[in-house]
C-alpha cells in the first residue's frame, strides 16, 4: 500500500474533493445528515492524505518526489 500511495498520493488528494462534490450533487438537500457526513468524510480523508504526504516527504532527497508518469501518446513519446 505504501508504494501505491507514494505514486498516487497527489492524484488522490485532488480527486477526493472532486468526487465528494460530485456525490453531493446527488444527495437531496433536505438530507442534511448525509450532506454533513459526506462533507466531513471527504475533508477528513483529504487531510489524512495530506498529512501522510507531509510525513513521507524526504527533505534530503534531490529531484522530484511523488512523481507519477502515465503514457498519453506512447507513439510520440508523450507521457
Amino acid at each position: 500500500m505504501n508504494a501505491f500511495l507514494h505514486e498516487w498520493i497527489l492524484t488522490l488528494i485532488l480527486a477526493v474533493p472532486c468526487v465528494a462534490a460530485t456525490l453531493l450533487f446527488l444527495v437531496p438537500a433536505d438530507n442534511k445528515r448525509a450532506v454533513r457526513v459526506l462533507g466531513v468524510g471527504a475533508a477528513l480523508l483529504t487531510s489524512v492524505l495530506s498529512l501522510w504526504l507531509l510525513v513521507a516527504y524526504d527533505q534530503h532527497a534531490a529531484g522530484f518526489q511523488f512523481l507519477q508518469r502515465l503514457p498519453w501518446v506512447p507513439s510520440l513519446g508523450i507521457s
